[in-house]
């Protein structure tokens, strides 16, 4: 029910990043977007559908999340910098040899985990909601998840133990327990997957119905701590 372009490329990073032997894979590769594009789903298939939402771990508001809202500024002035700064370097006079490097860095908002459970179950039940009115084929139900901002940290005794996953969260496992009679998998895409391999970190697969056993796999005296986010757009001039 968002962008259908960003809903197209997740659905497209799915199959890219998901093995094919997966459960949830056969579902991927028949999904079709649905006709009528500003219903829910997004994504439709014989006995079920999927559907594409985000999340993130800055401060959500009523204008929209942070994170986006600097990722949009940020964009919209660095296009303005590099513009200005390529005025300039046309107008300068010639200096063979040289190079010219610039930097703009994004001002990033404040991230934190408890940001992103708030996100992440305020965007989760908004789209129960829609499923709940949904009158459509539901046997197979599939929340596809993008996740935005400073990628979490998973601590143990002080020292980085891995990025985090819901896997690794017995709160949030527990949380989503309740809903299995309502869906069958979440897709998670925690970041950019850009030069990331198949099977990689970036992209979890929790299937409802083994949230159990999942809750018996949690690692024990972990603690959740954001990590740093930059966001850099670089020019660089060659006088030749």
């Amino acid at each position: 029910m968002g962008n259908r372009q960003q809903e197209l490329n997740c659905l497209q990073n799915s199959k890219k990043f998901i093995f094919t032997n997966n459960s949830v894979y056969k579902y991927l590769k028949i999904a079709k977007s649905n006709p009528k594009a500003s219903d829910f789903p997004d994504f439709i298939f014989d006995g079920g559908f999927i559907e594409h939402f985000q999340v993130t771990s800055a401060m959500e508001t009523k204008k929209g999340d942070k994170h986006r809202i600097a990722e949009l500024d940020f964009d919209k002035e660095s296009e303005r910098f590099l513009a200005e700064l390529k005025t300039e370097y046309v107008n300068s006079n010639p200096c063979p040899g040289t190079v010219t490097t610039d930097v703009w860095e994004m001002d990033t908002p404040k991230y934190s985990y408890e940001y992103f459970s708030e996100s992440f179950k305020r965007n989760f039940e908004k789209h129960i909601e829609s499923l709940d009115k949904y009158q459509g084929e539901k046997y197979v139900g599939i929340f596809l998840v993008e996740y935005s901002g400073a990628r979490i940290k998973i601590m143990k005794n002080g020292c980085f133990l891995k990025f985090y996953k819901i896997e690794c969260d017995k709160d949030m496992l527990l949380y989503l327990q309740d809903f299995s009679d309502k869906l069958k998998y979440i897709i998670i895409f925690w970041g950019d997957t850009q030069g990331d391999v198949k099977g990689d970190r970036s992209c979890e697969i929790i299937e409802l119905s083994r949230i159990l056993d999942m809750l018996s796999k949690v690692p024990k005296d972990i603690s959740f701590e954001i990590g740093r986010m930059r966001n850099i757009r670089i020019s660089s001039f060659f006088d030749i």
